[in-house]
């Protein structure tokens, strides 16, 4: 302990080194104790910017005022360190001396408090499965029901190898071995397909703050490029009026005859016809209106029909009239 006389010499002599003043520069357990409320607020310091504040009701905050370099200019802060006696004298110096490096190491501990609340707000762990399920539950909203239906497969299922695997320590031959397992099956549009997915739930996390990069771009050009193929397709009028014809033909099941003479009419992909609602249908107008969430390009498609069509649809009310799939049977 220093005399009093020579306090506050020895003090201002010594400002650019550390010095630990003790007696009535320090807090003691007993001290805290003994501070009673007061009509306004008031501060008692320990020391090196920790100070516990007493408010008018009697709760005591510790405090750590500081100052750091923001935008090339000094600038005061204030952290707030916890409440006494939950954090007693002992955990509050600890707190405040952790705080205090991260200055010295010219961070502030305020903007690190606010990212350290903000990861914690949005409750991800930081595996891949977790982050995966947080981005769809995000995108999803806007997709299609066939694309919802493709994007779970190829998450939940093709990329289940990665779910228990932290985010951030999945590299480029990781996720190339999951997607091989996939191309040996043949399906290396669907490998392809899986990249893409996984290369979003590393941008999500990028975007998070739980990942620093996304090993899908460089994992792209390893995998096998899938070989084109164009649909089978007739090109001949012949060919086309026999298969017409065939189908004028076909005598199976009611619905089966309705929704192949539709095919040619409508043109509409298969998926479509077969989840003909009859709620689609506007009978009086003519039209079917096939909602954005079973279209690919997220709008509404309306669809004339033609008389021919109409006659057609309506031969089925007798049959799926009283269900909401008027192709029901298919």
């Amino acid at each position: 302990m220093l005399p009093a006389r020579r306090l506050w010499g020895h003090f201002w002599g010594h400002l650019s080194e550390p010095v630990l003043l003790v007696g009535a520069f320090m807090l003691t357990e007993v001290k805290i104790k003994q501070a009673k409320p007061e009509a306004k607020r008031y501060r008692l310091y320990d020391q090196g910017g920790l100070y516990l504040e007493v408010s008018p009701k009697g709760q005591k905050y510790w405090r750590y005022k500081f100052r750091i370099n923001v935008g090339g200019a000094r600038k005061e802060k204030r952290l707030a360190i916890g409440v006494h006696p939950e954090v007693s004298l002992k955990a509050a110096r600890e707190r405040h001396q952790a705080a205090r490096n991260q200055v010295a190491e010219g961070q502030d501990p305020t903007q690190l408090r606010r990212l350290e609340k903000a990861q914690k707000a949005l409750a991800i762990e930081k595996s891949f499965g977790s982050i995966s399920q947080d981005w769809f539950t995000t995108q999803s909203p806007g997709w299609s029901e066939s694309h919802t239906t493709r994007q779970t497969r190829l998450l939940f299922k093709d990329l289940a190898a990665l779910h228990a695997s932290p985010i951030q320590q999945i590299m480029a031959p990781e996720l190339l071995r999951v997607l091989r397992v996939i191309e040996s099956r043949g399906a290396l549009e669907s490998a392809r397909r899986a990249n893409q997915v996984a290369s979003q739930v590393f941008d999500h996390a990028i975007a998070l703050g739980l990942c620093e990069h996304n090993p899908a771009g460089a994992v792209k050009r390893a995998l096998k490029r899938p070989i084109s193929k164009h649909h089978a397709a007739i090109l001949e009028p012949g060919k086309l009026a026999t298969v017409l014809r065939n189908i004028n033909h076909y005598r199976g099941s009611e619905v089966v005859r309705v929704a192949l003479k539709l095919t040619p009419m409508l043109l509409a992909r298969p998926g479509e016809l077969r989840h003909m609602e009859w709620a689609e249908l506007d009978l009086e107008s003519g039209t079917w209106l096939i909602p954005v969430s079973k279209m690919k390009r997220r709008k509404d498609h309306i669809v004339p029909l033609a008389e021919q069509a109409l006659g057609l649809i309506c031969r089925l009310l007798p049959l799926t009239g009283q269900v909401r799939v008027s192709l029901v049977s298919i």
